[in-house]
């Protein structure tokens, strides 16, 4: 519950944050029972028009066909219900007997946030400004929170991309990979140096040792 409750507030501090992308809305409501389809083919435009993703590239894909309790942020605005993500397209329940429910594309830009409960873990995922096109799952929240483009529950070292992190700190968003630097792990080791005061050197941790200590990081 204590998880929960603190991962509900990071979320709704997110709502409200600068660093999330802003963009005009593709939302639409549909009711019970009732066809869905020009939703369904709007996304579809969006992602085959735009060249975002193919479908064997759907960052998604692992998140389909089950639901999930949990929060969306869009425009501004944090709902709660059951969650259930189809090619492209989030739906929206809230629970509410005779209420509408909303389908929202995942490519919108209004929609800047996503955290999915699966009874055992919290997936949370964010839009930042200049990434319009693209979620970042949260791997690590703290005075330095680190996301990758993992979009699973999976959070084992292995699964977890450091080539395509972003880390944010101080009210900033920066990439791992820049001009300079081809060595994430390296350039992980020196944000954590920034943020926490430490003096870690990135040859005595691997990928796994690195990241355990992260998470131990307040």
């Amino acid at each position: 519950m204590k998880s929960f409750i603190l991962l509900t507030a990071f979320f709704n501090l997110l709502a409200g944050s600068p660093l999330l992308a802003k963009g005009a809305g593709g939302h639409c409501s549909s009711h019970a029972g009732h066809s869905s389809a020009h939703c369904h083919g709007t996304v579809h435009a969006f992602y085959a028009g735009h060249g975002t993703y193919h479908s064997s590239e759907d960052p998604f894909r692992e998140l389909y066909k089950r639901t999930y309790d949990g929060y969306i942020v869009y425009n501004g605005d944090t709902l709660a219900g059951n969650i259930n993500l189809v090619k492209g397209v989030l739906v929206l329940d809230n629970n509410k007997p005779g209420t509408a429910f909303g389908n929202y594309m995942l490519g919108d830009s209004l929609l800047t946030g996503i955290m999915l409960h699966n009874d055992q873990a919290f997936l949370t995922m964010v839009r930042f400004r200049g990434s319009d096109k693209h979620f970042y799952r949260l791997v690590h929240s703290g005075r330095l929170n680190l996301y990758d483009d993992n979009l699973s529950f999976n959070y084992d070292a292995k699964n977890v991309n450091l080539s395509e992190m972003r880390v944010a700190y101080d009210g900033k968003v920066q990439e791992m990979n820049d001009f300079w630097t081809t060595f994430p792990k390296k350039r992980l080791v020196y944000f954590v140096n920034t943020v926490y005061g430490t003096n870690l050197e990135s040859a005595k941790y691997d990928k796994r040792a690195l990241l355990a200590y992260i998470a131990s990081l307040n």
